[in-house]
C-alpha cells in the first residue's frame, strides 16, 4: 500500500532542518507520543548521518493479534539516512515481528512553498499475510499519517514559540 502525506509548514525548508534536530522539538514530540523511541546507533556515512531507532508502543496489542504475529508489541527498528543537502530521509522500517512478512520503506523529503515548506512523506508499506495483510497496511498508513500530523502540529507550536527563522 503506498504512503502518501504532505503537510504546509510556515517555514523554510532550513528552518524546518534546524528544528526537526533540535533538542527541544525532540522532546515536544516525545511528550505526546505514543510510543517510546530509542537511539541504537548513530554515524555518517559520507555526507550522509544515519541513524537506528527503536519504537515500542506504551500498549500492548489485544491478545488474538499477538498471537497472530507472535508479539504482544509491535515494536521495531528503523533506519533513518539524512542527506542535508538534499534535504530528505530515507527511511526502512526493520520489525520486531513477522520480519519475513513486513517491509516499509519511503523518504521524507522538505519542499519550498510559497507559505514556507511542504513536508512530504511517501513511501510502500507491504504486509504479506494471507487475509489480513491488507487490513494491517492500512492500520500501519494510518498510523504513520496520524503520527506525521501530530508532528506537523508540535512543529507548527515550536516555531510560533522559536520563531519561523533563524
Amino acid at each position: 500500500m503506498k504512503l502518501d502525506i504532505q503537510q504546509s509548514l510556515p517555514c523554510s525548508p532550513a528552518r524546518f532542518w534546524e528544528m526537526y534536530w533540535s533538542e527541544t522539538f525532540e522532546q515536544m514530540v516525545s511528550e505526546g507520543a505514543t510510543f517510546s523511541t530509542t537511539l541504537l546507533e548513530e554515524k555518517r556515512e559520507g555526507p550522509l548521518q544515519v541513524q537506528l531507532l527503536r519504537f515500542e508502543p506504551h500498549e500492548e496489542l489485544p491478545r488474538a493479534v499477538a498471537s497472530i504475529i507472535g508479539s504482544s508489541k509491535l515494536i521495531y527498528d528503523q533506519e533513518e539516512r539524512y542527506d542535508a543537502t538534499a534535504g530528505t530521509i530515507d527511511f526502512r522500517l526493520i520489525p520486531s515481528f513477522l520480519p519475513d512478512k513486513l517491509s516499509a520503506s519511503g523518504q521524507m523529503r522538505v519542499e519550498p512553498a510559497s507559505a514556507g515548506c511542504t513536508l512530504r512523506v511517501s513511501g510502500e508499506v507491504r504486509v504479506a499475510v494471507r487475509f489480513i495483510g491488507g487490513k494491517v497496511e492500512q492500520a500501519v498508513v494510518r498510523e504513520v499519517a496520524s503520527s506525521y500530523e501530530r508532528m506537523a502540529s508540535t512543529a507548527r507550536r515550536w516555531l510560533a514559540e522559536h520563531g519561523t527563522t533563524s
